[in-house]
Order: C-alpha cells, then structure tokens, then sequence
C-alpha cells in the first residue's frame, strides 16, 4: 500500500492538464509536484483516460455496440 496516497483531484487535474498536451514539467510545477511523480500519475491512471482520447461520434456508432 502507497504511504503516501495522492488526492483524487489532484489526479483529476494532472490528467487534464496532461489531456490539454502540457510536459510533465509544466504540470508539475502547477501541482507542486516532482516531473517523475507526475510521470508515475498518468501511466498509472492512463487506462481510465484512454477513452477520453477517441472520437465519441466515432465510439456511439451502432457498429461498436452503442444502443
């Protein structure tokens, strides 16, 4: 277990701020946090992201199982 747990908000805006194409050193310096930390932020939540990326009216199409 993490001693040092990090706020769901605080991933929330990482992984905004990571969406809107910024370097781990400028998220970084916004969230008061190491570049090696942040780094470790988005590749350990990036799968719960990675749908945020694709085109929705691409992904609500019937073809790929949208009712």
């Amino acid at each position: 277990m993490n001693p040092n747990p990090i706020d769901p908000k605080i991933v929330h805006e990482i992984m905004l701020l990571r969406s809107k194409g910024c370097t781990y050193g400028e998220i970084a310096k916004k969230v008061d946090r190491s570049p090696k930390s942040v780094e470790g932020v988005v590749i350990r939540n990036r799968h719960h992201w990675a749908r945020d990326f694709n085109f929705p009216e691409i992904m609500h199409k019937k073809r790929f199982g949208a009712k």
